[in-house]
């Protein structure tokens, strides 16, 4: 089936474009985004490179040295069962029907895992991240999320883009698409089953009414 090959923001947000590269099988390998800012433009890549039980991603300003890693580390079902970046591990876990239903951390005394934050789903959808989550997340209920796009402000994984989650690696995915979370509130045009644009409004208020970012997706 197609994929997205590139996704282009213009708004408040930001501005920029991200340019999508795939392996043979199909997983996105590179994610080229080239971001303008007051004028500037730079490049920030990420890489992703798929071992058996693991898979590390890397991300780096084009004109910096410095490397950020984040190693992810898959169950016997091939989801991210823990996440490693700096120095921190958050570890996820996932009910029967491979849903992440928790994260959690590992006490440095005895090295078992301490699940301290629940996520919460209704109607095959994530309402809820974390149990500090004021509000739940609303959805459109006749929509799909064919393309796990949901995955762009989503906070499951560590990269940022969502490509991870985009690819199923922390299980289900949310079915619908989403409507409102936190102060951001989502409208979409859908062409042949496939959503060309989205639009984020911010409800903000320091920010000025009428205030959002157009997102525009591209496939191959």
């Amino acid at each position: 089936g197609s994929k997205i090959s590139s996704i282009v923001m213009n708004g408040y947000e930001g501005n920029g474009e991200l340019r999508y590269t795939y392996d043979e099988q199909g997983r996105v390998t590179r994610v080229h985004a080239i971001i303008s800012d007051d004028g500037e433009q730079y490049i920030y890549e990420t890489t992703y490179t798929y071992y058996e039980n693991t898979i590390v991603q890397v991300e780096y300003f084009e004109d910096d040295e410095e490397r950020f890693i984040t190693v992810y580390t898959l169950n016997e079902n091939g989801l991210v069962h823990k996440m490693e970046y700096d120095d921190s591990i958050l570890f996820y876990d996932y009910d029967s029907e491979n849903r992440a239903i928790r994260t959690g951390y590992q006490d440095e005394q005895t090295s078992e895992i301490i699940w301290n934050d629940n996520i919460t789903w209704r109607n095959g959808n994530i309402v809820k991240e974390s149990n500090g989550d004021a509000e739940e997340i609303t959805y459109y209920e006749n929509t799909t999320d064919t393309y796990g796009i949901n995955g762009l402000y989503c906070g499951l994984g560590g990269d940022e883009w969502g490509v991870l989650y985009q690819q199923g690696y922390f299980g289900k995915k949310s079915i619908n698409l989403m409507k409102h979370r936190g102060w951001r509130s989502f409208t979409y045009t859908i062409t042949d089953n496939k959503v060309k644009t989205m639009n984020v409004r911010l409800q903000d208020p320091n920010v000025p009414e009428g205030t959002y970012t157009t997102i525009t997706f591209n496939y191959q």
